[in-house]
Formats: C-alpha cells, sequence, structure tokens
C-alpha cells in the first residue's frame, strides 16, 4: 500500500472561473490541508475566489462546433488542452488530482484505491503508474453507442508526471472531422482526443480511423488499455460531486447508460490481469443507471406529448426540457 501525504499532492482546478470554485477549494482544505492549490483557465483574473496557491491565466486557444447543426454545443477540448497543462507545469509535487472547476471534492477516499489494483500488463501500461479516473463517461467500445478509446476526463489522479503523458498532446484542429451527410462531425469526441493522442506519443499503435470505429481489435486493445492504465472509480468512490444536471443520472442518464460503472472496470481487471478478485454480486451503480434511464424515457415522452403543439421546434425544445426537469424532479 502506498501512503502518500496530503503535502505531496497538488489540486489542479481547471475551467471556467465560477462560484463553485471557492467552495471546492475549502472542501480540499478541510481533507486535505497540506496540499497546494493551483487554478488554470481562461479567464484573466480569479474575481472573487480566494484560498489557492497559484493562478495560472491562460490565453484562450478558442473553440469550435460538434456539427453544423442548429444550436450545436461548442467542442472546448483545446481550451481543457492548454489550461491543464499549462496547470501541470506549475506542479512541484510528486501527485496530482486534476478537476475540473464545476465539480466538487468532498473527501479523499480515493486514496484508498491507488495501490489496490496494481497488477499491470507492461504491454498496455503507458503510464508509470496507474491514474484513477472516472468510470463515469469511460464509454464501453461495444454495444450501445460504442465508442473505443473513450477516457473519461471529469477526474484525473496520478503522478504529475504520468498526467502530462496524458495531457502533452497536440490540439484538435477543425480539420480533424469528416462528413456525414449534409452534417459535419467532428473526427473524434474529445476525451478519444486525449487518449489516442497520449497513447500515439508514448509511441503506441492505434488503428482507430473515426469515434465509432468499433471493430473486434479496437474493442480489445481498449478494454486492456483500461485495465492495465487505469483504475475508474464512481462519484461515491470518488467522493466527488457534479455541480451540473449534464452530469446527472437522473436527469441525463443516456450518457452513462454505456459508461462502465466500478464492477464492470472490475470485471475487466479480473478478465485480462487478475483471476483472484472477488467482485461485487450486486452492482448498484448498473442498477441505478438502467432505472434512471426507463424512467427518463417514459418522462422525456409525456413532455414530448404534451408540447407537441408548439409550432416551432427551437421552442418546442426549450419548454420540451424545461417541463421534463420539473417532471423528472417531482
Amino acid at each position: 500500500m502506498i501512503e502518500i501525504k496530503s503535502s505531496e499532492i497538488t489540486f489542479l482546478i481547471q475551467g471556467p472561473i465560477n462560484p463553485v470554485v471557492n467552495l471546492s477549494i475549502q472542501q480540499i482544505k478541510i481533507f486535505s490541508p497540506d496540499s497546494k492549490i493551483i487554478i488554470s483557465t481562461t479567464d484573466i483574473t480569479p474575481g472573487k475566489i480566494t484560498g489557492f496557491d497559484e493562478f495560472v491565466s491562460c490565453e484562450d486557444p478558442g473553440f469550435f462546433y460538434y456539427s453544423k447543426r442548429k444550436n450545436a454545443s461548442p467542442n472546448n477540448i483545446n481550451r481543457q488542452i492548454k489550461t491543464t497543462l499549462a496547470g501541470l507545469k506549475k506542479v512541484k509535487t510528486k501527485y496530482c488530482f486534476k478537476l475540473r472547476s464545476d465539480f466538487l471534492i468532498k473527501g479523499d477516499g480515493w486514496l484508498k484505491f491507488y495501490s489496490r489494483f496494481d497488477k499491470q500488463d507492461d504491454d498496455y501500461q503507458f503510464l508509470k503508474q496507474k491514474v484513477i479516473t472516472c468510470c463515469y463517461i469511460s464509454r464501453k467500445p461495444a454495444g450501445f453507442m460504442p465508442y473505443p478509446y473513450h477516457i473519461s476526463d471529469l477526474l484525473f489522479f496520478g503522478l504529475t508526471a504520468d498526467l502530462h503523458t496524458i495531457f502533452d498532446i497536440p490540439y484538435m484542429y477543425e480539420t480533424e472531422a469528416y462528413s456525414i451527410g449534409k452534417h459535419r462531425l467532428n473526427l473524434f469526441t474529445p476525451e478519444q482526443h486525449i487518449f489516442i493522442n497520449a497513447l500515439k506519443k508514448s509511441n503506441r499503435k492505434v488503428f482507430c480511423s473515426h469515434y465509432n470505429d468499433s471493430n473486434a481489435t479496437n474493442q480489445l486493445e481498449t478494454e486492456k488499455y483500461f485495465a492495465s492504465s487505469f483504475i475508474f472509480l464512481n462519484f461515491s468512490q470518488f467522493e466527488c460531486q457534479p455541480t451540473k444536471d449534464h452530469f446527472s443520472i437522473k436527469l441525463n442518464p443516456h450518457i452513462f447508460k454505456n459508461s462502465y460503472t466500478h464492477n464492470e472496470w472490475l470485471n475487466l481487471y479480473k478478465t485480462y490481469l487478475d483471476q483472484n478478485i472477488q467482485i461485487p454480486k450486486i452492482d448498484y451503480d448498473r442498477i441505478e443507471i438502467d432505472e434512471s434511464y426507463r424512467n427518463f424515457k417514459i418522462k422525456f415522452n409525456i413532455s414530448k406529448l404534451l408540447t407537441c403543439w408548439l409550432p416551432y421546434r427551437n421552442l418546442r425544445v426549450r419548454f420540451r426540457n424545461s417541463l421534463l426537469k420539473q417532471i423528472i424532479s417531482l
């Protein structure tokens, strides 16, 4: 078991400045009082944020959209790469915990997992030690929404050198896109871009040509890398809390439908590395996700039916989503 002192850890809060950051800093100081706290952002000043050790303001590399559809979401991958790497360059401690600025960390329970799963296959360990990340948004390479090499980018803990390996990668450019019908879609998701480029910079061969290139080889390679290079934890095990509805299992269960649970990652670890590991018989995370997904579909159809009379699509969508949120909250 590796014992890690709080003085050996730097917390890197990455992303736009918002009021949540103050509370996050306060929580970190409670459970990890000797840790350094660095904020790295494209914002110019920290505003009313206090209690941090260093503030890194980066020139904004800009963004582009996921597609040419109306109301498409912005792809902020280059902002994440730039601010994370700039922050990491300021880290002096052996270990680093990188979190988004819209997440709250409420404890250090994740530390007990760091050296618990130490077996690895050297052919699929591209880091010095395993890095802990979130099982949610780490997608399965087969099945519903089959995205290979899709590692969650919500939270990372590990050696600072290993986080450098993950984020010292090229930007994503708009030319990295291909056409499906009249709509332009990005070649890879941000999460895939990070993982695939980190592997390539580590001299690993990756034969994945686009975001859902989920052939048998890519499925196997993804699973082996996930088992040997990472440890997947859920929000409770991380003792973290997302503050955006987008990461609520009840309000947005479809993004969790093809994410791993901790138990499912344990199955990968057992399959490829350690046959003797014990896995809990009941996967409560999967039960919650599947139940939330079923309830969401029912309530989505109700809200869709109640708003179908509205004349304009954008208006219908806006009212439907507002109504859906209210129904789910009942």
